[in-house]
């Protein structure tokens, strides 16, 4: 009888997470508290963009909270435009994980009575393994969606200050006042401030940008770009001479 009442409450979790839907729970929430959720999603938007900028500009010996304006914190997910991407990634990743769930737990259905389960199933049980509670399954996906999102963050912002070091990044010419023209590494803007680096000295530098007198960018020629170029001289000379 204990054996039977066991049985019964495992079917009955599993019936549960049979009918889980994480992401039509999520769009029910947007349809009906729309304002409440664009608001959440923004917050969303300018913590993880924070904290991508945190990361990036502290591989630099700079503490970027220290220059920002609100207006700044507000425009950061602007500047790094690839979060939006990673948050849309994660809507799909909870549609899939609703599909994921809502298979195993129909099949946990299905072979709940019998003793001698299929390797298929076995191996699947292990790959889409999942609390067979609801509550606990929206915990550990609320979980692992905020790992994915702090891993993106750490990694991306940590190779995007290593390319910069390697002399890979936006490279300008900034001229301020009494000072010749300086050649360097765009880090990025805020309203007040220009940070750039020295690839050579390895050294930061920020600006004022009351102090600067010109910032433009250098493009760097390739040799296809030369042979374009002189191809098109060649051109124009030829034509006027005939």
């Amino acid at each position: 009888m204990e054996h039977q009442d066991r049985t019964d409450k495992v079917k009955d979790d599993f019936k549960e997470l049979s009918e889980l839907y994480m992401f039509e729970e999520l769009y029910k929430f947007i349809r009906e508290s729309t304002g409440i959720a664009i608001t959440i999603a923004y917050l969303a938007l300018i913590l993880s963009s924070m904290a991508y900028l945190f990361v990036l500009f502290n591989a630099f010996d700079i503490s970027i909270v220290k220059y920002l304006t609100f207006e700044d914190i507000l425009a950061t997910p602007i500047k790094n435009p690839d979060i939006i991407i990673i948050f849309f990634a994660i809507v799909f990743v909870l549609y899939m994980t609703d599909l994921g769930n809502r298979f195993r737990a129909r099949q946990q259905l299905k072979y709940a009575n019998v003793e001698k389960k299929p390797f298929g199933f076995k191996i699947f049980q292990i790959v889409f393994w999942a609390p067979r509670k609801r509550k606990a399954n929206i915990k550990v996906t609320a979980i692992t969606v905020m790992l994915c999102l702090g891993v993106y963050i750490f990694s991306f912002a940590t190779r995007e200050a290593a390319k910069i070091k390697r002399g890979q990044g936006p490279q300008i010419a900034i001229s301020v006042a009494d000072e010749a023209s300086i050649s360097s590494t765009l880090l990025g803007t805020t309203i007040n401030y220009v940070f750039t680096y020295n690839n050579v000295t390895e050294e930061s530098v920020i600006y004022s940008v009351e102090s600067i007198q010109s910032i433009k960018k250098i493009t760097t020629l390739t040799e296809s770009d030369i042979q374009e170029a002189t191809d098109e001289a060649t051109d124009g000379a030829v034509s006027e001479s005939g």
